[in-house]
């Protein structure tokens, strides 16, 4: 995967919930809503 740079878009993956749900990014900001992703390795 290429790297993105400062100001573009982020591409649209798949992520879990933590409630084990998986959600595309493109849903969660599909109403124009911000998105913040936070990646919390100990629960791993």
């Amino acid at each position: 995967m290429a790297k993105i740079k400062v100001g573009q878009p982020a591409p649209d993956v798949a992520l879990m919930t933590l409630e084990d749900r998986p959600i595309q990014l493109s849903e969660a900001w599909s109403n124009g809503r911000n998105v913040l992703v936070i990646f919390l390795r100990h629960l791993a």
